[in-house]
């Protein structure tokens, strides 16, 4: 008997947890918004979640986590605002917690939907990786009906579970087509679609989110759309610079949105931008300028009024409006930085080479160099343009370290011949060959 803690597979993946109960072998407590699931992941969040008792855990063993939990915890709360010593409260249950659900249960394996974003997600990530608690995270491509597997947070480690014989039997055509046609997105994914860059209308369009979120509560309707409104004033002050594309020797780095994994986790300290940008800066020649585009999606959560205005203290930085198209940014720089964005991806299907500062699944692929290696650094800074074969070296990097599957609801709708009981099989196969 294996006993798992499953965290996630919400909506419509969430009847993989059935599947997974139905195994006599495996004894389960689920984190899910299943209708029977052991929590409900939504109360999980909230500030007056019911803990039963301390553990005999020592709390100031996770102390190096406090920061991080605090950045990715406060998304639940904006834009309430909470004292530090509330977050650390709440830090203080989670690890008790999830400390005595680990021990009471004698779990040997802890299974992740997506990579631990959340804040509760991660306290219990981190205290199964202290307890020698093998772990699964599981983590969507964006290569259609394509998943990545890791047993740490680590990407750049080659820690990607490798795919197993029996899923290396996709076609090796299927594969291509599934390659081909995601470098054909490139530019156009389908997650940024709905995003009508219309600077007029953003506070508009602001304001009926707002209103959709917080139609309960006048007041945080009102705080919110003020602060949105007062960082689209703040964007538009700072955003001036223009830029003669085919004329300029600059360097590429569209900022992320905010808060998000992708910096959060796996941006590891350049969860600030900032920091990566003066980073940068060092280490570019003076003559090389920086282009910044914000992220259209960003609201003023996690852009501070000043932030802008820190930003352009940096030399020959140029903050450039979102109307600028991002491939003819790309396809007219010398190369492209980011902390693990989609745009270093792109870059190097446009022969750039791409600067990462986190850990980007594509991390390994040729043409992409670690700003954490001083090799790789100089390496970029020749700023060669070549053919980096990306196409045949996405191709294998897909078959070694892909399954077929879907684990984040929102992906189904680029593939049109999803199966939801395929699925499910070929999730729980892939599961239940992993856990201790």
């Amino acid at each position: 008997m294996s006993n798992i803690i499953v965290w996630g597979f919400c909506g419509k993946t969430n009847n993989i947890i059935d599947e997974l109960r139905a195994n006599k072998h495996l004894d389960i407590f689920t984190i899910s918004d299943h209708p029977s699931a052991d929590l409900n992941i939504i109360s999980c969040f909230k500030r007056r979640f019911s803990f039963p008792k301390k553990s005999s855990f020592e709390v100031s063993k996770m102390e190096s986590f406090f920061l991080e939990f605090k950045e990715l915890y406060s998304r639940h709360w904006y834009p309430k605002k909470m004292s530090n010593q509330k977050y650390r409260e709440i830090f203080t249950n989670y690890i008790h917690y999830f400390w005595n659900l680990l021990e009471s249960r004698k779990i040997s394996t802890v299974i992740f939907s997506n990579i631990p974003h959340e804040g509760p997600d991660f306290i219990l990530y981190h205290l199964a990786k202290y307890k020698n608690v093998k772990t699964l995270i599981f983590y969507q491509s964006l290569f259609e009906n394509r998943v990545f597997l890791s047993e740490t947070l680590d990407f750049l480690d080659n820690q990607l579970v490798k795919t197993t014989e029996l899923h290396k039997k996709s076609p090796q055509q299927e594969i291509e087509y599934k390659v081909d046609k995601t470098i054909e997105s490139v530019g156009c994914w389908f997650y940024m679609r709905r995003m009508k860059i219309s600077n007029n209308l953003a506070p508009i369009q602001l304001y009926r989110n707002s209103r959709r979120h917080f139609k309960k509560n006048a007041f945080l309707l009102l705080k919110i759309l003020f602060a949105e409104i007062a960082h689209f004033f703040h964007y538009h002050m700072t955003n001036k610079d223009s830029l003669s594309l085919k004329d300029s020797d600059y360097v590429y780095f569209p900022l992320h949105l905010q808060p998000e994994l992708t910096t959060a986790v796996l941006g590891g300290v350049y969860v600030d931008q900032i920091l990566a940008l003066k980073k940068l800066r060092e280490l570019l020649p003076e003559n090389i300028k920086i282009v910044v585009k914000e992220n259209p999606f960003q609201s003023s959560f996690k852009r501070p009024l000043g932030y802008y205005f820190e930003l352009k203290k940096i030399k020959n930085l140029l903050l450039v409006p979102m109307s600028y198209n991002s491939i003819d940014l790309i396809y007219n720089s010398k190369g492209v930085a980011t902390i693990t964005g989609t745009c270093g991806w792109e870059a190097i299907n446009m022969n750039k080479p791409a600067l990462v500062f986190g850990k980007a699944w594509y991390c390994k692929l040729k043409g992409v160099y670690n700003y954490n290696s001083e090799i790789e650094r100089r390496e970029f800074l020749k700023f060669e343009t070549e053919n980096y074969n990306v196409r045949e070296n996405t191709i294998e990097f897909v078959k070694n370290y892909t399954i077929p599957g879907i684990v984040d609801p929102a992906y189904i709708k680029i593939y049109k011949d999803f199966k939801p009981i395929e699925n499910i099989r070929c999730l729980v196969e892939v599961i239940t060959n992993n856990i201790k």
